[in-house]
């Protein structure tokens, strides 16, 4: 069942139409196809485009453990009393079994799943490292045409290497909790660095008001050695999601870092846009060069020798690819990393 092929319907300008109107199964249909790499959904997506840019997309990091789903839970059930649509891309580990996703968040989330203002995907990372899935722009543009106003995505809970989602976000929120180590973790670089809202959930722990003066002390740290995003001084929210404690506060920290990038500081907004276009663009470009180079060496058979040359230590791996790039009539210069026709 897990690979079963999705049957659509070939006529793309009645998806495309069903997408913009919200038709949820079309949606789920469509995330399917971009799963399996099938070639019809990027001839869907082209056309998607021109529909996209208008759903505003927070991302949720942080690690394993710290009430990442419970807060989308409640943010969910906040934006929907908004009268908002929402979408949730919520990255789970792999299942060493299936491949599939270990379908805990949505589990977490079950009961807005009926709501036609809600809908709620799972997917597995697949080996993807950042903490997203490598289909992750793909779903965030097929909610965004599906008229979606919220989109929030939360990351599989790996640590420290999750920052992958600042090229998708508008706001990051990047999650901790007192008494858990976390906060000794804040002097790191990486993930803490990413963040536009620090959320310290589970506060009632009586370790909060050192967890709070420790994270205040790194937005200090951050702002004398002027490393803050487009100037933007991080919130700072305690949170208990449990029982809902503080999620107004943190609802309005977002509402707070929106009206900041697109009113108070509209170059922030167009560097943002910038980088996630050149994250795009480099993610597409991986994707179809790799597949197109491993495709025409496997063909020729070259790709069994250069393998067999670098485990019999004939040639280094370095050398290796350079050749196969020479090959191709592509120079590569190590020393001025660019790449010349």
């Amino acid at each position: 069942m897990l690979n079963q092929k999705v049957k659509f319907n070939k006529n793309i300008d009645n998806i495309v139409d069903k997408i913009i109107k919200g038709n949820r199964r079309t949606l789920a249909k469509l995330i399917r196809l971009v799963e399996d790499e099938d070639p019809i959904s990027e001839e869907i997506l082209k056309k998607l485009y021109p529909h996209t840019g208008n759903a505003y997309v927070i991302g949720i990091t942080g690690s394993p453990g710290v009430g990442k789903s419970t807060i989308i839970d409640k943010l969910i059930e906040h934006y929907i009393k908004e009268g908002k649509k929402v979408g949730v891309i919520a990255v789970d580990p792999t299942s060493p079994i299936s491949g599939g996703a270990i379908l805990g968040d949505r589990i977490r989330m079950q009961r807005h799943s009926t709501n036609d203002k809600c809908f709620i995907r799972s997917f597995a990372t697949r080996g993807h490292i950042g903490g997203l899935t490598k289909t992750i722009f793909e779903t965030i543009q097929i909610l965004d045409a599906g008229k979606f106003d919220i989109i929030i995505m939360e990351t599989v809970g790996v640590g420290q290497d999750e920052i992958e989602v600042k090229n998708y976000a508008h706001t990051v929120i990047v999650t901790l909790i007192p008494g858990a180590g976390d906060e000794i973790q804040s002097i790191k670089a990486g993930l803490m660095e990413i963040a536009d809202i620090f959320v310290l959930n589970k506060s009632d722990h009586p370790a909060k008001n050192r967890a709070l003066l420790i994270l205040q002390e790194f937005i200090n740290l951050l702002k004398e050695h002027k490393f803050l995003s487009n100037n933007w001084e991080p919130k700072l929210v305690s949170t208990i999601a449990t029982t809902g404690e503080g999620i107004d506060k943190l609802t309005k920290a977002i509402e707070e870092h929106r009206n900041y990038i697109f009113s108070k500081d509209p170059t922030a907004l167009l560097k943002r846009k910038e980088q996630q276009a050149k994250f795009q663009i480099k993610q597409l470009l991986h994707k179809y060069l790799v597949e197109y180079l491993l495709i025409k060496l496997e063909k020729n058979g070259s790709l069994k020798k250069i393998i067999d040359g670098i485990v019999e230590k004939k040639v280094d791996p370095y050398t290796a690819v350079l050749s196969i790039l020479n090959d191709l009539n592509i120079k590569w210069s190590i020393r001025n990393e660019k790449l010349q026709e």
